[in-house]
């Protein structure tokens, strides 16, 4: 049982998570009043790893977002005890259990800060190799931040050499992890793709024994060519390093936004051209409607009008359309001189249309 004061300062409230490398508490530090994580490592353990005060004091000089802030480390009645910030959210893999598999815009952006904080890593001099990334390693705040929570591993490996001959989950971690004491970066990449994959379809990669990640019909393509370069079973298949896995994701996005990008301008422009197509075809019928009147004044069209009640006319030179039925025009010709030619304003409608009044040159003839 662990005492619920520590060294005087910390309130042990309650346990807040277990794993192999010991138990982690939620904790109330009194100087700094505020909450705090505190992680008790097994005794077990710490035998193992070797000398953890100089693997503690190399993550408490660590300076990146991604990375928990290290407060405190100690020793109390033969238990070692780590003090951390205390960080809110949950862990990639509950996090993915309870809401399923990411969209491909927000695997990417996850997966663009683990490029960030496992660079980092590598930049020391040796390179840190984490050694054990994994969906339980990392976890996501209410901002879709994410924070690697569990540095058993990759202190044990800061060195160039694992202390601890097996580390690492399978399925996630690089298969020469579990038989050799080298460790390289590429390590990291192998598992990098893993996590990529089981963002985007919710489960773990399954790699046969030809090197070929299995297929999932959540994985674009292109992505998958990536992944399938991370996870090579030959170490010097995969990618180098971060930045040659970066631009290959970079280049990988640019063509996906340019598609899209090509594919609403060829939206744009068959929209534009149908417009077009409309507006000029309005226009034609515009012209045709137009030409219909001027070629039907100017071809001299006659229309002659039936008799009825004794009124006889003739409309000559002015017709608006070609009329299917005869017209029954009344003018009480008895009030107009013989043969007049005058002007007469007429309007022709129907039931179904309307068109507007016209005037017409009316010639009056009652000769016949």
């Amino acid at each position: 049982m662990i005492n619920n004061l520590l060294i005087g300062k910390y309130e042990i409230i309650r346990e807040i998570g277990r794993g192999g490398a010991g138990i982690v508490y939620l904790a109330y530090d009194r100087h700094l009043r505020q909450e705090v994580a505190i992680k008790q490592l097994s005794w077990q353990m710490a035998k193992k790893a070797g000398n953890l005060w100089h693997e503690v004091h190399i993550l408490k000089d660590m300076e990146h977002s991604a990375l928990p802030i290290v407060f405190d480390f100690f020793s109390e009645n033969k238990n070692d005890y780590m003090v951390m910030e205390l960080i809110k959210g949950t862990t990639l893999a509950d996090y993915i259990n309870q809401n399923g598999a990411l969209k491909e815009h927000e695997a990417i952006f996850l997966i663009r800060q683990l490029f960030s904080v496992i660079k980092y890593l590598h930049s020391f001099k040796p390179p840190i190799i984490y050694c054990d990334l994994k969906p339980a390693n990392i976890f996501v705040t209410g901002d879709m931040r994410i924070k690697l929570i569990d540095f058993g591993t990759a202190f044990m490996s800061h060195n160039g050499r694992c202390s601890v001959k097996r580390a690492g989950t399978p399925g996630f971690s690089a298969p020469e992890l579990f038989t050799a004491d080298d460790r390289h970066e590429t390590e990291d990449i192998y598992s990098l793709g893993a996590v990529l994959y089981y963002m985007l379809a919710g489960k773990e990669a399954s790699v046969g024994k030809n090197g070929k990640v299995q297929k999932s019909r959540h994985i674009d393509r292109g992505i998958k060519q990536i992944i399938s370069c991370c996870m090579q079973i030959k170490p010097q298949k995969r990618y180098r390093d971060i930045d040659r896995l970066k631009l290959a994701l970079l280049r990988f996005t640019y063509r996906k936004t340019n598609k899209i990008s090509r594919f609403m301008k060829i939206i744009i422009r068959l929209f534009s051209a149908v417009l077009i197509f409309v507006m000029l075809l309005l226009l034609l019928l515009l012209l045709v409607f137009l030409h219909s009147e001027a070629y039907a004044a100017a071809s001299g069209f006659t229309v002659f009008i039936r008799e009825q009640e004794g009124y006889k006319i003739l409309i000559k030179d002015g017709a608006v359309y070609h009329p299917d039925k005869d017209i029954i025009i009344e003018i009480p010709i008895d009030k107009l001189p013989r043969g007049t030619e005058m002007s007469l304003k007429v309007t022709l409608e129907n039931d179904e249309w309307y068109r507007e009044s016209r005037e017409f040159l009316i010639l009056l003839d009652l000769t016949q």
